[in-house]
């Protein structure tokens, strides 16, 4: 019985001393590549170059819309409307291969309580469409 104890004992620390401290992932997003090129390939010989340009073309407005969105949320200081909000941009923006957005959006989402957070995402956020949508629209109409 002592022998089954220690064998447990072991195990326990061995997956203690396996646990390694999150990264911090707060800026970590701005190291990812912009975009998913494998998404917006494959959304491109699903549908072809046009139609997937024309989809970019909705999709941004409208995250743009979240954006504004987010802000007019964050002076409101309600976290709760800033969380639905982030994780609707980061689905959005994954499905198109946005990927650098999408990771954004998620640390936004995990830090929507924190003000400071939230402006200092919402400031990358920013930036990372104005470059996310020129890349996507130049991968696009060179995946011919």
């Amino acid at each position: 019985a002592l022998e089954k104890w220690g064998r447990q004992a072991d195990m326990r620390a061995i997956q203690e001393a396996s646990v390694v401290a999150p990264p911090d992932l707060s800026t970590a997003y701005m190291d990812a590549a912009l975009l998913d090129e494998d998404i917006l390939s494959a959304l491109t010989d699903a549908l072809g170059n046009g139609k997937v340009i024309e989809l970019l073309d909705e999709v941004w407005p409208a995250i743009d819309t979240k954006i504004s969105q987010i802000r007019a949320a964050m002076e409101a200081r309600n976290s709760e409307r800033i969380l639905q909000l982030a994780h609707e941009v980061k689905g959005v923006s994954g499905n198109y291969g946005s990927l650098r957005l999408s990771l954004a959006a998620a640390q936004l989402e995990r830090e929507a309580d924190d003000p400071a957070c939230v402006a200092r995402h919402l400031d990358r956020m920013s930036e990372t469409v104005a470059q996310t949508r020129k890349s996507a629209v130049q991968f696009v109409g060179s995946a011919s």
